[in-house]
């Protein structure tokens, strides 16, 4: 649970047998481990405590003895609380200047959510507006909410102990195929698998080329070269990030058996004039869908246009992992069965070594994690969609960005929320750091001028977005008033 405001609560209360018990108890009012206790006793008619803030540290405050008046100030808004008896208690999040005055004789107990750090403390008020944090994907967000239920889901797995595939593996795949309203998913190590695993089963290897665009991660190229065949990378087109079909149509040759779709940052590619040119061309058709978890074009889900497709369950991407796994969806009952075997050393139903396998299996653990959070995919998919309105809104007066774009029958799911800064990139980053907004570069250097490949191919497009992209904040647990807070500090730069 990611608290952004202090909040009062009451404190369970059991009357029994002339005693009264009081509980604090962890997963109905807050969600967060705590690491330290310390009481403050005063003596004093009246006494003064804190006048500083953290920036990392949660703290429940509750009164033994006495009255503490809490008053908390994060310099856009305030909040006054009393306590005079231990029924209630406040949680303060960080980022809030606090002042406690006890009186006399007075007890308070503080439970703190990490032992003592020495820089985590802000002891200038005036500098506590520059550490207000806004976190760029939101991964401990989204785990603190699952975190009692994943603490249970690990018991089990232990009691049970089927750690690599089994029936939560299964049950997973099964709801997954659900969600992408796909026929058949199989799961494995991570994305990059994925696509190895794909290009394995459909028999693409040496002597053969694969079409490859330059502007993803790595992973996309790797499997085409660790499978033999040959990369061979084709340009973005001008207008957004998809595949560039003009330039697709250039590098087809008579060797070439597929074409790897990437649907960059979660906005799918303009797909239905690439299955029409891989069905007229004769060649395969794979969807690199690991930044696309749930995306639409009309009615249909991204993970259904290729004959397969490739997912990967890095802990940043939309639905995420607690480490790495991946997944296939497709609807061919013939390369689903190839590729169950292929992922678990080629190994069949009927315990025959059938094929050249590979180890790439997800665990029951992982998988267990998965089916949680695919409870909340749809809800933080849509919240992902408001938080790009709103950015759409903020940032469309400003001139020197350019916004993405995308088709009226398209549904993204907003991975990543990209712009290009025609002018002044850097500074823009470290103008933000300044206030807090944590901010990222995908691929600044497209794979075909990595050093692993290291291609005198002019892709410009490619080459131009690695110069000019900044990723903003992309995340379910961002409010508006976190996105009202970036779009403002980007528009005061570019006013300068």
């Amino acid at each position: 649970m990611k608290l952004l405001k202090p909040k009062k609560f009451k404190i369970k209360k059991i009357i029994k047998d002339q005693k009264t018990i009081r509980v604090i108890e962890k997963g109905e009012n807050f969600d967060f481990f705590f690491q330290r206790n310390y009481i403050i006793n005063n003596h004093n008619i009246n006494n003064f405590s804190g006048f500083h803030a953290h920036k990392k540290l949660y703290q429940l405050v509750f009164c033994i003895r006495g009255k503490v008046e809490i008053v908390l100030d994060d310099k856009i808004s305030s909040f006054s609380y009393e306590l005079d008896n231990p029924d209630f208690a406040v949680i303060i999040p960080p980022g809030y200047w606090r002042i406690l005055k006890l009186s006399k004789n007075s007890i308070v107990s503080v439970l703190a959510s990490s032992v003592f750090h020495r820089n985590d403390y802000i002891k200038n008020y005036d500098k506590l507006k520059n550490h207000k944090k806004i976190d760029f994907n939101g991964v401990e967000e989204c785990n603190n909410i699952l975190k009692n239920k994943f603490i249970n889901l690990l018991d089990s797995s232990l009691t049970e102990n089927q750690l690599v595939l089994g029936k939560s593996v299964d049950k997973f795949e099964k709801k997954f195929s659900t969600f992408i309203n796909s026929k058949f998913s199989i799961s494995c190590g991570n994305g990059h698998d994925a696509i190895l695993l794909i290009l394995r089963a459909l028999n693409i290897s040496k002597n053969h080329e694969v079409l490859v665009p330059s502007n993803s991660f790595i992973a996309s190229a790797l499997a085409v070269t660790n499978a033999g065949a040959d990369v061979k990378f084709v340009d973005c087109n001008s207008e957004n990030y998809g595949v560039c079909i003009d330039d697709i149509k250039k590098k087809i040759t008579k060797k070439t058996k597929a074409l790897i779709v990437v649907h960059l940052y979660g906005i799918p590619d303009n797909i239905k004039k690439l299955v029409e040119f891989c069905r007229k061309n004769k060649i395969y058709l794979i969807e690199d869908s690991s930044q696309a978890h749930g995306a639409k074009v009309g009615p249909k889900k991204i993970g259904n246009f290729g004959i397969a497709s490739a997912f990967s369950f890095y802990p940043t991407k939309n639905l995420g992992a607690l480490g790495d796994g991946g997944c296939i969806t497709t609807n061919s009952s013939k390369l689903y069965s190839k590729l169950k075997a292929l992922r678990n050393y080629g190994k069949n139903e009927n315990s025959n070594f059938k094929f050249l396998g590979v180890n790439s299996r997800l665990d029951s653990i992982q998988a267990e994690f998965l089916i949680q959070k695919l409870k909340y995919i749809e809800n933080w998919n849509t919240k992902r969609s408001n938080i790009a309105n709103c950015y759409f809104e903020g940032l469309k007066n400003i001139n020197e960005i350019v916004l993405p774009s995308y088709s009226k029958n398209v549904k993204p799911v907003w991975h990543i929320f990209p712009i290009r800064c025609l002018t002044k990139r850097n500074q823009l980053i470290n103008y933000l750091r300044n206030y807090g907004i944590k901010t990222a570069i995908h691929y600044e250097i497209p794979i075909h001028k990595t050093n692993v490949y290291k291609s005198k191919l002019k892709l410009s497009n490619s080459e131009r977005n690695g110069k000019q992209l900044i990723s903003l904040p992309m995340h379910p647990f961002l409010s508006k008033k976190d996105i009202n807070y970036i779009t403002s500090k980007i528009n005061k730069f570019y006013k300068k």
